[in-house]
């Protein structure tokens, strides 16, 4: 009898363990994705901002030890690509800059555990091309060398880390690509870099943020 008593409370104590262990990986599984689906709302969020305030100019930054002042407008968010299920997001911002009265289009290239790779290198004189609404081509090539600064952030909870890589190619404005920029929409960006072509297709709203970026820095004096 006593074996037969031993025998049950293991079988209790056993399927105990299991369930315990059963609902903590629901648990943990249902948490993954509520932390997952609130960091996307938030971006999502903020996207919804970014797009909706009016692009301006922001406050002259002054050099302290040669004068010189430094003109730029506000970076905007042109695209933006979410995977709800995968916490996924490729994001491309832009924005004009003024400096020494040489004139500049930065792309501000943010991808965390996106479609894109996060570690890329994007090389001076590679080529970025701006294909516009009409079916026409604008050629561009960066200035500078630029290798993406990667980041790692702790998963938590025992989950994979999170990769993420920021990367910012410089163009110089010369008069002839400013006239083409002022009055063109943009339908799509192609970015050629180390690991291939990366692709953002604009939406018809954020078609002319790049022209507005540069008919504000047009306006400095």
């Amino acid at each position: 009898m006593a074996w037969l008593v031993s025998l049950c409370l293991w079988g209790v104590v056993t399927l105990g363990g299991s369930i315990l262990q059963w609902s903590r990986h629901i648990f943990l599984t249902q948490l993954y994705d509520t932390m997952k689906i609130l960091t996307l709302f938030t971006i999502t969020a903020l996207s919804i901002y970014s797009t909706a305030k009016a692009q301006k100019l922001e406050k002259p930054s002054i050099d302290k030890m040669t004068g010189d002042t430094t003109f730029k407008t506000t970076a905007e968010r042109i695209y933006t690509s979410i995977s709800w299920s995968g916490g996924e997001t490729d994001i491309l911002y832009s924005y004009a800059a003024k400096v020494k009265g040489d004139k500049f289009l930065i792309l501000h290239i943010n991808i965390t555990n996106g479609k894109h790779s996060s570690v890329f290198a994007i090389n001076k004189g590679s080529k970025t091309y701006l294909k516009l609404f009409d079916g026409s081509i604008i050629e561009m090539q960066p200035g500078t060398n630029e290798i993406s600064e990667g980041q790692v952030f702790p998963g938590g909870l025992g989950l994979n880390p999170n990769t993420r890589g920021d990367a910012y190619p410089i163009f110089e404005l010369s008069p002839n690509l400013i006239d083409k920029l002022k009055s063109s929409e943009i339908k799509m960006i192609r970015i050629e870099t180390s690991n291939g072509n990366m692709d953002f297709e604009l939406k018809d709203k954020n078609s002319k943020v790049i022209a507005k970026e540069i008919e504000l820095i047009e306006s400095v004096h």
